[in-house]
């Protein structure tokens, strides 16, 4: 209590978790030096999506603008040590959560052209909710996508692969899409950082929605929203949808499928 005390008489405490979209890892990582011995994560392993952040009240100078710049990717507020941030941030959460899932507007052609040969995945997803999921309203709040695992000779999963089949496409790019693109010609594009097999267990405890499927998953994980080109989504699914079928010989829906960079500039010229 003594230490506490001491603390929270010096500095002003604020809870924060990233704003859907953002990697909270990544950016703390990229503004290290601004940020160095401000944030923390004290809140344990079944809440490592909540960073602390300590602002120094005799310095208002330095603090103010840490705070504006960081409310710009987190949502932050006061909070007393010892007191729960999911109950603290619960209604900015709501509010958070409730935003119109508005893509990123950064352009990057330039990747394609440079590795042509490079992998994109098109990657359904259910909805809104499984949306926000992939988008950071998960446990750990980060950017992610998982497709179904095949693992050994373990009973046949619809649209499932092993990991090494995943490994070895490389993808570099994960484009998704959901029920309507065929008439709104909407997506998404997002950078991929790494990948990651996940044990159902686990899978169980990522805040999944409406998770019905027992079996484990193989995790795409981003750095950020991208936008690589202006992609005719209709015509980019066609094209992947007959080279599965004439590769693979069946094809379920939601299965991932696949074009090259080349293959996708080859579409618009």
């Amino acid at each position: 209590n003594r230490i506490r005390k001491i603390v929270q008489d010096k500095f002003d405490i604020y809870a924060m978790r990233a704003r859907l979209g953002i990697d909270g890892d990544l950016y703390i990582r990229n503004h290290f030096y601004e940020l160095n011995g401000h944030i923390f994560q004290p809140y344990g392993p079944d809440n490592e999506v909540y960073y602390a952040l300590a602002l120094d009240k005799n310095n208002s100078q330095q603090a103010a603008p840490i705070k504006n710049t960081l409310n710009q990717y987190f949502i932050l507020d006061k909070c007393e040590m010892g007191e729960n941030p999911a109950d603290k941030l619960h209604d900015l959460e709501q509010q958070e959560l409730s935003r119109p899932l508005a893509p990123s507007q950064w352009l990057t052609f330039y990747y394609l052209q440079r590795t042509p040969q490079a992998t994109i995945l098109f990657g359904y997803y259910k909805d809104d909710d499984h949306l926000r999921w992939i988008l950071g309203n998960n446990d750990k709040g980060s950017l992610v996508y998982n497709v179904r695992l095949q693992v050994g000779q373990t009973e046949p999963r619809d649209g499932a692969h092993s990991a090494h089949f995943y490994k070895q496409k490389k993808v570099q790019f994960v484009v998704l899409y959901t029920d309507d693109y065929a008439t709104t010609g909407l997506y998404r594009v997002f950078h991929v950082k790494d990948t990651a097999e996940v044990l159902h267990e686990r899978m169980v405890k990522t805040w999944y929605p409406n998770m019905k499927d027992d079996g484990n998953y193989f995790f795409f994980r981003f750095d950020e929203e991208v936008q690589i080109m202006p992609i005719d989504i209709n015509a980019a699914l066609q094209k992947a949808k007959s080279q599965h079928l004439e590769t693979y010989h069946s094809l379920v829906d939601g299965e991932p499928l696949f074009l090259t960079c080349e293959e996708l500039m080859n579409l618009h010229q």
